[in-house]
């Protein structure tokens, strides 16, 4: 579906009953407005704007009259450093002063204007401790609890009175950005445009409002029912200010509006819209299923209008490679087609088509050893879907590859390896499935010599011209390595790769990697040679703190795998003692008791825990301020716990509360809270 894009993003569409008057050009006037905004004349473009007000005002031109508030709210932000200040007042007494549905259009825009100011600062808000008091009347100390309350009363009064705002969209067509004809049959009165920008802040700021145990899930099925009977729900909760019971209340509401206009695409449209964000956020078992089940009924019911083919996209969707359904994906290519040709012109076929497209184009995975034994025949895998013909080559690289791989380019790579000489081809014919799922292969070469290999595999699709590419890069040899580091020296053992014999005089060669300005690339230095003793071992000093490649040469083998070793020191593990705090509950009155339980623990230097009994520890409460409340001193028990009480305290304020428990031989441990108040009388403690 296509949007409706309004100035500064917001829809500000304003009733519109007078008659058109031509008495002052406001089309010339806007125009030199975004000239002196493009040419960087910001407070000659506000004067412009306030000329405009005037007119519109004098005019009782409302479309223009709110276009203009918006643009000098923008504008004053700009020019001055109080801006925003007065930007907030002047639309909170339009609001005060308007009883038409001016009122609600400010007060959508003002609830957007304390959401930018809150997100830009959001980091500063955030560490402010709530407050049980009243906000103040300087929002720059509001808290973020008082941000969001203030913003949701205004989305809340943006569609106090639906009536009025039931105003067809299409005759303000002044502040729209773009007017596309195609959307208006979605969201056809300015009501449904305030309503998805109330659903917008409740659905994105869901994380940020206040939770409790009491608090609203979606957790009936009867939510997944029809637009009648999702709209005959009688929605009940404890727990109002829940921004899922906002929403879906709001859904009511405006699918209500949708069948009593008998608008069957806007219907549609936010009744698919509904059923997802209950899908989202619903907690019952088996939600997949029965989501299905309502996008089919939803898709039945709208057999006759083209949106049919979006809530089949929707569906497609949900169905789409699903692994208990080894059919999944030819139903899915069923209901598709079906949905393309009953509506062919259709948004919603093209998004259909695009589903079909990446069912059945051709896709392949290839998997290889990393290291092949030189006297093994080798074995290699594939995934692959939708491919009739694959075509297997195996190149020997060389120096002219490690030139092109330098570049960092993989089509140039790959441009390299087609038509780089190959040592072996072979072509294998593949059955393509009837599920349109992928399947497994499995692919075999002869034993190769010595060296480092690429291998390219060619898919052809059941389309001819239909060709894709893979490579994969292994190494043939039959050396195997293993290497740790002790004692501050660097510990490599060598095997042949197949009897796991130990390999005398095998050069080791380490390489360092550093960064060349000259010509801006990494180059290899190296940093040191040794020879592997009758047990295949060698060991060096592990001086530096550095990364180094291994290349291992044994007469004509010489295995090189562009892996990077570490010399780094490793620190000595110390014994250290710690607490862990639990405590009865979540949520608490002031005045209640906290009961506790600390736990007194010990890991030694290898990291095994044991208990600590019979130790002496202090117990610590913290307010806010992390000032403290009260202290315990407590002896551990047998079993290494402390147990005991706080009574929270009345009059404190709210915010991050802690209990710490510490004692003189460097036992410690935290237990954070974040206080805040969510109902009149709860105070919600969450674990931090």
């Amino acid at each position: 579906m296509k949007s409706i894009i309004i100035a500064l993003s917001i829809l500000m569409a304003i009733s519109n009953n007078q008659e058109h008057l031509n008495k002052y050009d406001y089309d010339k006037a806007w125009e030199a407005v975004e000239k002196f905004i493009s040419d960087g004349l910001p407070k000659s473009a506000l004067e412009k704007v306030e000329e405009i007000h005037k007119m519109a005002s004098t005019e009782n031109n409302k479309p223009q009259f709110v276009k203009s508030i918006i643009y000098i709210s923008r504008l004053a932000i700009i020019t001055d450093e109080k801006g925003i200040e007065t930007s907030i007042e002047r639309l909170e007494n339009i609001i005060k002063t308007n009883s038409n549905d001016v009122k609600e259009i400010t007060a959508s825009y003002l609830a957007e204007l304390y959401q930018r100011y809150f997100d830009i600062n959001r980091y500063e808000i955030s560490q402010r401790s709530e407050m049980t008091s009243e906000k103040g009347a300087d929002f720059r100390t509001w808290t973020t609890q008082n941000f969001l309350t203030t913003i949701e009363s205004y989305y809340l009064m943006s569609l106090e009175n639906q009536e009025k705002i039931n105003i067809p969209i299409n005759e303000y067509q002044v502040i729209l950005n773009t007017y596309d004809k195609e959307a208006i049959v979605f969201r056809p009165t300015l009501y449904e445009v305030l309503a998805d920008r109330a659903i917008n802040f409740f659905n994105s700021n869901d994380g940020l409002l206040p939770q409790n145990e009491s608090s609203f899930t979606i957790s009936d099925k009867a939510y997944f029912g029809t637009s009648k009977e999702f709209v005959g729900m009688a929605i009940k909760t404890s727990d109002p200010s829940s921004s899922k019971f906002r929403i879906l209340t709001i859904y009511q509401q405006v699918l209500q509006a949708q069948i009593k206009s008998g608008n069957k695409q806007a219907l549609a449209d936010y009744d698919l819209k509904r059923l997802e964000y209950v899908f989202v956020n619903t907690t019952i078992e088996g939600k997949k299923e029965v989501y299905q089940g309502s996008l089919k009924n939803l898709a039945e019911a709208n057999q006759k209008n083209d949106y049919y083919t979006e809530i089949i996209y929707v569906l497609a969707g949900t169905m789409l490679g699903d692994e208990k359904d080894t059919m999944s994906n030819v139903k899915v290519m069923d209901i598709c087609n079906g949905a393309i040709k009953k509506y062919p012109l259709s948004s919603g076929a093209s998004k259909c088509a695009s589903i079909v497209s990446n069912i059945t184009k051709p896709s392949i995975q290839l998997y290889a050893e990393q290291v092949y034994a030189s006297k093994n025949n080798m074995l290699l895998a594939v995934d692959y879907n939708n491919v009739t013909l694959l075509q297997l080559s195996v190149i020997k690289l060389d120096k002219t590859y490690e030139e092109i791989n330098k570049l960092n380019d993989q089509q140039q790579v790959l441009d390299y390896l087609i038509k780089a000489k190959k040592v072996f081809t072979s072509s294998h014919t593949l059955q393509v499935s009837k599920t349109y799922k992928s399947q497994k292969a499995e692919l075999h070469m002869p034993a190769l010599p010595y060296g480092q290999y690429a291998v390219l595999v060619t898919a052809s699709g059941t389309e001819k011209s239909e060709k894709i590419h893979q490579y994969t890069l292994c190494h043939v040899s039959d050396l195997t390595y293993t290497t740790y580091l002790a004692d501050k020296n660097r510990h490599f053992f060598v095997n042949d790769r197949l009897t796991g014999k130990p390999l005398q005089n095998v050069n080791i060669q380490l390489f360092t990697q550093e960064y060349n300005p000259g010509n801006r690339s990494y180059v290899f230095n190296k940093a040191g040679e040794y020879k592997t003793d009758k047990d295949g071992k060698v060991s060096m000093p592990a001086t530096e703190n550095r990364n180094f490649k291994v290349v291992l040469t044994h007469k004509k083998d010489v295995l090189n795998l562009s892996s990077f070793h570490g010399n780094y020191e490793q620190y000595e593990q110390q014994e250290n003692r710690f607490a862990e705090i639990f405590t009865d509950r979540a949520i608490y009155r002031p005045g209640q008791v906290v009961y506790f339980k600390t736990i007194l623990l010990k890991n030694d230097k290898n990291q095994i825990p044991s208990i600590l009994p019979n130790h002496k520890v202090n117990i610590i409460l913290h307010d806010a301020n992390y000032q403290e409340v009260a202290k315990q001193t407590l002896t551990s028990n047998t079993f290494g716990s402390v147990n005991g009480s706080f009574t929270l305290p009345l009059g404190k304020l709210n915010g991050n509360f802690s209990i710490e428990c510490n004692s003189s031989d460097g036992v410690n441990g935290n237990k954070k809270y974040s206080c805040r108040r969510i109902q009149k009388t709860h105070i919600f403690c969450e674990n931090g």
